[in-house]
């Protein structure tokens, strides 16, 4: 009888210790936020960030899959396109940042986690191109929390 009771009330405690402890968090950026004038600059400043991001992984000898769009008519991979609606690439990115087409770096992480995403729908689960993707996915979240941390605002 006492099992049970006792599984379900560390279950819930474990649960609101999350909910606390992510309210904790919130209340603790705010102060962060003395400067609130400047927020396009740091908003620029986080878009930057995201920029040299991009270029770090650009220059990575094992980015190449993911420098310039998928040529997928001259590899013959037909369903591509179907498979993937929407293609993407660092390349691209850099570009649209080198253009000002972002208006947020949380717009420019969209993009970004799009060419990890489309290689491993595309690439079988365990294959190699989808054990790269991961990497870079995990080694961009990694870097973009600190972006995000660094230049807490329009996020």
């Amino acid at each position: 009888m006492g099992g049970p009771t006792a599984a379900s009330a560390s279950g819930g405690g474990s649960t609101s210790g999350i909910g606390t402890s992510g309210t904790h968090q919130h209340r603790h950026h705010h102060h962060h936020h003395h400067h609130g004038s400047s927020s396009s600059s740091s908003r620029e400043e986080a878009l930057r960030r995201m920029a040299k991001l991009v270029s770090s992984f650009m220059a990575r000898n094992d980015c190449g899959p993911f420098r310039e769009p998928v040529d997928w008519r001259g590899m013959e991979l037909w369903d591509y396109p179907k498979v993937i609606k929407k293609m993407m690439d660092l390349g691209t990115i850099k570009r649209k940042l080198d253009n000002h087409k972002y208006a947020s770096a949380f717009e420019c992480a969209e993009d970004i986690r799009l060419v990890w995403t489309n290689c491993m729908t595309y690439n079988a689960d365990g294959s190699d191109f989808f054990l790269l993707a991961e990497s870079f996915s995990k080694r961009f979240e990694d870097r973009y929390r600190k972006i995000r941390a660094e230049c807490m605002c329009m996020f």
